[in-house]
């Protein structure tokens, strides 16, 4: 065994890349200080120079395999091939920003590979049957809503089974890698939840057309009561309204949809409100007719009055739609006013004339030996109140 001398070499104590010249203190790769490096001495075999085998202690060992790794890495990272010149500080900043780079390309790759991958799988794992028909529940199901909606059901008796529907939709197929009976027992549950919504929607179509059609009916019932009261207690036709009654009676026999019962019910509150209107115009035209005539009595001139009327009694009798009496009603109301006002003008004088009847006919009594002092005193209190009312009429004009 032979003793060798001690070897010295610059070693960069960050990277661990060796010196390439025995005068280099600056690592080329990092730019940090080298550091001098002293190895053990060595032993050689005395039997073969040329079998010698060196042996090296194990921190030695570590320093030089750091040294191989780092001029591999140097090769593919320096542009300018192994141990390539670098600028102090520059050349390690570029090499980690590229090394990052090229960490998240390999990332994003992996995870796409991986997306790919796993929805393979998952199709794999999944029972077609089972998921076909799921797909046909939820079609199905679809199919009836927008049925439902066709014959008028309101969107508001829907909204319940569209939000389920909504959630089943958004809902994740589990998934397992060894086996596709959870995906499959999904797709069954699924089947199952669609299948319920189909039954749910059926329901309420059932229910909103049950509602529709007692609406209807309970219309129906108030309009042939009004009419039948209008008949008796207004002066127009009403020959069309039956007419309109025997018809909606008719159409409320062969409805079957939600839509059609809203239809009948829509027409029958129409003619109801008509026929509310035909007796308030009813009313003001016969309060109109009783005062032209009280005012007849009193030897007033109504003439111009009592052709207004006349027309407007022609206008009710001709009228059949809302528009119709509510136009007719205001044109009463303002004739009505200007009687009332004329009535007033000439309250003194028709006062008088029914008080002197009175008295008239109290003088009879008397004659004829009867009792008058009750109707003498009815008389005096009527004509102290008809100075009262003189004289707020006067106050007021």
């Amino acid at each position: 065994m032979a003793q060798h001398p001690v070897l010295t070499r610059h070693v960069c104590p960050v990277c661990g890349a060796a010196a390439t010249a025995d005068d280099q203190h600056v690592c080329p790769r990092c730019g940090a200080n080298m550091e001098r490096e002293k190895s053990s001495p060595v032993q050689e075999d005395s039997t073969s120079e040329s079998d010698a085998t060196v042996r090296i202690s194990s921190p030695q060992q570590h320093s030089l395999k750091a040294l191989h790794s780092a001029s591999s890495q140097q090769e593919l990272v320096s542009p300018g091939g192994p141990l390539a010149p670098q600028k102090k500080y520059g050349g390690s900043k570029q090499s980690f920003r590229k090394t990052l780079l090229g960490n998240m390309g390999w990332s994003l790759g992996l995870v796409l590979l991986l997306s790919v991958l796993l929805s393979g799988v998952m199709s794999q794992n999944t029972d077609p049957v089972a998921q076909r028909q799921a797909n046909q529940s939820k079609m199905h199901l679809d199919i009836l809503i927008q049925h439902a909606r066709s014959l008028g059901v309101p969107a508001s008796s829907l909204q319940p089974a569209l939000t389920q529907e909504q959630q089943l939709t958004t809902s994740y197929t589990p998934f397992d890698l060894l086996s596709h009976q959870s995906a499959t027992e999904y797709y069954h549950n699924l089947t199952r939840k669609y299948q319920n919504l189909s039954a749910q929607v059926t329901g309420t179509l059932t229910s909103v057309t049950q509602q529709f059609q007692e609406q209807a009916q309970q219309d129906m019932q108030r309009f042939q009561t009004a009419l039948s009261t209008s008949g008796t207690q207004t002066l127009g036709m009403t020959q069309s309204f039956a007419q309109q009654l025997s018809q909606d009676q008719f159409s409320l026999s062969t409805a079957q949809t939600p839509s059609e019962y809203a239809a009948i019910s829509t027409h029958v509150r129409q003619a109801l409100q008509t026929l509310s209107l035909m007796a308030s115009t009813s009313t003001k035209l016969r309060d109109v007719h009783t005062t032209l005539a009280r005012m007849s009595d009193a030897h007033m001139d109504v003439t111009a009055m009592q052709l207004h009327y006349e027309n407007a009694v022609q206008l009710f009798n001709s009228a059949r739609h809302a528009d119709d009496f509510k136009h007719l009603d205001t044109q009463i109301s303002v004739q009505y006013q200007q009687a009332i006002g004329r009535s007033l003008q000439a309250f003194a004088a028709i006062s008088r004339t029914q008080l002197n009847e009175l008295a008239t006919q109290i003088h009879l009594l008397h004659v004829y030996g009867g009792e008058t002092t009750r109707y003498q005193q009815r008389l005096n209190a009527d004509q102290r109140a008809v100075v009262q009312v003189q004289t707020v009429s006067d106050k007021r004009g």
